[in-house]
């Protein structure tokens, strides 16, 4: 589990339980990560960019993500995503309009980019409203290969 000694200069760790995490920026707690295990199913949020004026702080999306992997370790059993707007979203539609499929497509999403970095790479689009291009939200699922055999 996380401690605050864990935490690059510029991080400040709120939350670390076993089932809850939230990490923001020292200079801005708008840019934040806020994570939480159920059952094994990580589902999280990263603000990397201040939501109202996009500005960014010291903290990092990619560095969020590791120490949130690294917090719950081998608990996370499948990442899930619900995207409604967002860069994922936008992702997930430019590569959607190209012609991808939609697992092709989240796989192509930060989100999927990051999953992978840690083998979550079977991904299933559960839901999804819209069309190539112009999906309105989506839910997807990351997995090990493992965990599906």
């Amino acid at each position: 589990m996380l401690t605050d000694a864990d935490m690059p200069n510029g991080y400040v760790l709120e939350i670390a339980t076993l089932e809850e995490l939230a990490i923001s920026d020292q200079g801005n707690d708008r840019i934040r990560l806020e994570a939480y295990i159920t059952d094994g199913v990580l589902r999280y949020k990263v603000d990397a960019r201040d939501p109202d004026d996009g500005s960014r702080g010291y903290v990092r999306g990619k560095v969020l993500c590791d120490l949130m992997l690294s917090h719950y370790g081998n608990r996370v059993v499948m990442i899930a995503g619900f995207w409604v707007k967002g860069d994922n979203l936008r992702l997930f539609n430019q590569h959607t309009a190209l012609g991808l499929t939609k697992v092709e497509a989240a796989s192509k999403t930060w989100t999927g980019i990051q999953a992978a970095r840690y083998g979550f790479t079977v991904v299933k689009v559960d839901e999804s409203i819209g069309g190539d291009g112009a999906y309105g939200w989506v839910r997807v699922f990351y997995t090990r290969p493992e965990v599906i055999a």
